[in-house]
């Protein structure tokens, strides 16, 4: 019996020693997480200082200086401005109310595309690299697949379905999916002061038409009041190691420890 308690007591200490809560690096069968940038920036109105991050089925609460992952989704509190910086130099400004995934990013493990996901909220990229032959730049947003190859541009995901795209520069195609954005027939290419939308009851996206800058400052201000000018005139600067960030305008307060909620 002596024997038997005593080997059931090893197995539980193993148990407990490899748990994921022990924060034991993972085994050799468990693939390492692959790099796809950081939170390089976070104002708030109310002085908070943290995202939320899903990883996996985890939900970490993280500050300023933060990596992101391939997979990683990051969700803004109401309050809440993140700034990303991908690793192929793509700066993304994510609203307050907004959930956003990286599910690929060019040069990661190999990866020669980009990949990201919107599903709700305001979401402003700029996208440095000029994308050409085989690699790609995607973003999905409700029942629209966006293509760029090097432009700046902001995305209001109103809800599930209904999209609006606003082209600040460059040029920006969308259509309902990956493959029409190579078919002349179901793609539309929204140019520099011109607005396009998709929403769930349509079957192609709308024709684009101009805006006035102001307009879509109203727009931004209507959907997250105290963010409108400020996610419009965010001004690149560099920040500590020499990556560039957003200044918002926006008071910031010191960054707060990192943790993790399960």
């Amino acid at each position: 019996m002596m024997k038997t308690s005593t080997s059931l007591l090893a197995l539980a200490v193993l148990f407990a020693l490899t748990s994921p809560a022990m924060g034991i690096a993972p085994t050799a069968d468990t693939p390492a997480p692959v790099a796809a940038g950081k939170v390089s920036d976070i104002s708030s109105t109310d002085g908070e200082t943290t995202v939320d991050i899903r990883r996996g089925t985890e939900l970490k609460n993280l500050g300023v200086g933060a990596p992101l992952y391939v997979g990683d989704t990051v969700m803004t509190g109401a309050t809440t401005i993140a700034s990303l910086l991908l690793n192929e130099d793509t700066r993304i400004v994510v609203g307050p109310g907004s959930e956003f995934a990286v599910n690929s990013v060019t040069g990661a493990d190999g990866a020669k595309s980009t990949f990201l996901k919107v599903s709700v909220g305001l979401i402003r990229l700029w996208v440095k690299h000029i994308y050409t032959g085989d690699q790609t730049f995607q973003v999905s947003a409700g029942n629209s697949v966006m293509g760029v190859r090097g432009t700046n541009f902001v995305i209001d995901q109103e809800n599930k379905t209904d999209t609006n795209l606003f082209t600040i520069d460059g040029k920006v195609a969308i259509a309902t999916s990956a493959a029409g954005l190579s078919d002349t027939k179901t793609v539309v290419f929204v140019e520099a002061g011109y607005t396009s939308s998709l929403t769930g009851k349509m079957t192609e996206p709308a024709t684009p038409k101009p805006y006035k800058r102001e307009e879509l400052q109203a727009r931004l201000e209507k959907r997250a009041p105290g963010f409108g000018k400020a996610f419009l005139d965010g001004m690149l600067k560099a920040d500590g190691d020499g990556a560039r960030g957003v200044d918002y305008g926006i008071k910031k307060p010191k960054t707060a420890p990192a943790k993790s909620r399960h």
